[in-house]
């Protein structure tokens, strides 16, 4: 079996932290998702950490739990083939043979698996964790057991997991503000499923990986035995909601030239359908009263919506209580006599043009976990934000500093949304700030020294060979050197029965 490449650099700590402009040490690294990489932002963001591995002269293969259709890959099996720099790659490569790295893979058994980690190839192996298909099991419950079990014991690869959210902790921050008892429920019981799940998946890796730092601050009080807890942000721009080529003529706007206020998020996430219905149950009455004849417009799909057949169908509120995105309040079902626009789905040019004609942008999100990239929008634009902090945690925001104006409870909300519509010389200054703050944020991008400080931390961790010795975590009871007793061949399986048995 062939054997992870020669570490360039030399021994631990030598060459873990080389100077300036010097590669780090070269890992064999397979990285293994849920899907073939699609259009959608997970994705985009993964494909951006791969090109920063390549560029820091690592190897990398991939392998997929599912399949895909072609038309849906983006991007294509054969492209991605060649980003990661595997020559004469064939598309049935994918499902036959075990091809020596680099290689592109997709799962069939759990056999064809176990055969490949048997043969050693990989030092590291990332996987990146998501809880997709529930309730059958992820692709990180999968394929955990056969890496430790399969892989030769001198051949241990550093496994690290890549986590978007802290799953079990998001579950039960939603149950904390949901109003409909039997969905409060689901989303207890989700956080206990999804803890004891994570609990026994981070017992077999060597580090957790998330981009955001307030996920990581949580789950390291909620698992604290993992050996290594690593940030790995993504940059700004790769998060960006308007197209490239957009442009935004910003030099029109001022405070006499917009009105109403805004919001932007898919209303099928939680996080959203529950932060607006808040925002309408206890702030929207008294902004009103305060701004006769303002709007609220909401953009994205509102909550309940589903898609049959590539057609929409309505949602009936006796299948699903969180119908509209005012569900849960009094101006459900009559949401636009009370100021209240579903702007629904925008094109990117919609989108534009119906956000530079806002007074200020709301996000009443009061549990998350995550980035909400929506506040890159208003950021980009220079559309004054009223903000929480929860929300607004991941984006550097100086407290002390006038970017963005924070409101945590009920009257605050109201106060400065008031405030921000209401005062002009306030309203300027927010909307300087944002678009400066958006600017150092694009301007700095984190994500390479992160990936290089998760590289040396493998380096470290794996020493000269580019394998790790991994010990399971003890169970509790259990005795330092199990006594395992194996029957002998040939041998009648009711002769090992204890005695008195039938």
């Amino acid at each position: 079996a062939s054997v992870a490449p020669a570490r360039e650099g030399g021994s631990v700590g030598k060459g873990c932290y080389p100077a300036s402009g010097t590669p780090p040490p070269r890992n064999r690294i397979l990285i293994i998702h849920e899907q073939h990489l699609q259009s959608m932002g997970c994705d985009v963001r993964l494909l951006r950490f791969i090109k920063d591995l390549l560029y820091l002269n690592q190897e990398v293969s991939m392998f997929f739990r599912g399949s895909t259709p072609s038309k849906m890959r983006q991007p294509k099996s054969k492209q991605l083939a060649s980003i990661l720099q595997i020559a004469d790659f064939e598309e049935d490569e994918l499902r036959k043979g075990l091809r020596e790295p680099p290689g592109l893979y997709e799962w069939t058994t759990a056999e064809r698996f176990g055969q490949l980690m048997g043969k050693g190839y990989f030092n590291m192996i990332i996987i990146f964790l998501w809880f997709w298909y529930d309730p059958q099991p992820s692709v990180t419950e999968l394929v955990l057991p056969l890496i430790r079990a399969y892989s030769p014991p001198d051949k241990q690869p550093f496994v690290a997991l890549l986590s978007d959210d802290a799953h079990a902790i998001r579950s039960s921050r939603l149950g904390e503000v949901e109003i409909h008892p039997a969905t409060r429920d689901g989303y207890n019981e989700r956080a206990r499923n999804y803890w004891i799940r994570q609990r026994n998946m981070y017992r077999l890796v060597d580090m957790v990986m998330y981009i955001s730092a307030m996920d990581q601050v949580a789950e390291k009080e909620s698992y604290p035995f993992i050996p290594y807890y690593r940030l790995l942000r993504m940059p700004i721009r790769a998060f960006r909601i308007l197209s490239k080529s957009t442009p935004a003529p910003m030099q029109d706007r001022s405070f006499l030239t917009t009105s109403n206020i805004g919001f932007i998020g898919n209303g099928l996430t939680p996080t959203n359908h529950l932060g607006i219905q808040w925002f309408l149950e206890h702030c929207w009455e008294d902004v009103r009263r305060q701004l006769p004849g303002v709007r609220m417009r909401l953009i994205g799909r509102p909550p309940g919506e589903r898609m049959r057949d590539g057609v929409q169908v309505p949602c009936v509120k006796t299948e699903d209580p969180h119908c509209g995105w005012a569900w849960g309040t009094v101006y459900s079902g009559v949401e636009e006599q009370h100021g209240i626009d579903e702007m629904g789905y925008l094109s990117a040019e919609g989108l534009l043009e119906e956000v530079l004609s806002w007074r200020l942008m709301i996000v009443p999100v009061l549990r998350t976990t995550g980035v909400n990239t929506k506040i890159l929008v208003a950021l980009e634009l220079g559309i004054p934000l009223v903000i929480t902090p929860v929300a607004a945690s991941p984006f550097d925001f100086d407290e002390s500093e006038t970017i963005v104006a924070f409101a945590s409870q009920a009257a605050d909300f109201v106060q400065q949304t008031v405030s921000v519509y209401t005062i002009s010389w306030l309203w300027t200054t927010l909307s300087r700030e944002s678009r400066r703050h958006w600017e150092d944020l694009a301007t700095h991008d984190p994500a390479r020294g992160d990936v290089k400080n998760v590289l040396s931390t493998v380096c470290v961790a794996t020493g000269p060979t580019g394998y790790r010795k991994w010990v399971h975590q003890p169970i509790s009871g259990e005795p330092a050197t199990p006594a395992l007793r194996l029957p002998p061949r040939n041998c009648d399986p009711t002769s090992l029965a204890p005695s008195g048995s039938k």
